[in-house]
């Protein structure tokens, strides 16, 4: 029965998303890398995961919540992609975190909400100044019509498909 155990590691876990687009792929191991550069940088070597196992669960989102705090200088979406990616991590690797627990034992950085507003009169003429003849004429159609931008490539390649 034992030669039916697979060994969960990195490589093992690279293995198994290699069905994800690699771009992906590419996002999830930075989120480990990111991982990794902060276990070395506060604990002194780069996997952890077999210490986490054997802590105490309040311990555990202590170091968790480091995690976060030390990415303080990243984007609070940036922050929660890389959580999220670990997150998987860890429970491919035995450390099973639940919703209820992250949302009642993490803080993470609020997401920051611009104010948007649409453009008025002269700010279109301003632009439009600076453009060619036929970005102008683009935006003219797209402007009028209401269209986004894939509306516009769509309607484009209708007329010139019948041409």
């Amino acid at each position: 029965m034992s030669s039916l155990k697979i060994l969960r590691t990195k490589k093992t876990y690279q293995e198994k998303i290699k069905t994800k687009k690699q771009g992906t792929q590419t996002n999830i191991f930075q989120s480990i890398q990111n991982f990794e550069n902060f276990c070395m940088e506060k604990h002194g070597k780069a996997n952890i995961i077999s210490e986490m196992k054997e802590i105490e669960s309040e311990e555990m989102f202590d170091v968790l919540q480091d995690r976060i705090n030390w990415n303080d200088d990243r984007a609070a979406s940036t922050v929660r992609v890389h959580f999220s990616n670990v997150k998987k991590y860890l429970h491919y690797m035995g450390i099973k975190l639940y919703k209820e627990d992250i949302d009642n034992e993490l803080n993470f950085k609020s997401l920051t909400n611009e104010d948007l507003y649409g453009l008025s009169l002269s700010d279109v003429q301003t632009l439009f100044k600076i453009l060619s003849y036929k970005h102008r004429t683009l935006f003219t159609c797209q402007l009028s019509a209401l269209m986004r931008v894939g509306e516009m490539v769509q309607n484009t390649m209708m007329i010139v498909s019948n041409l």
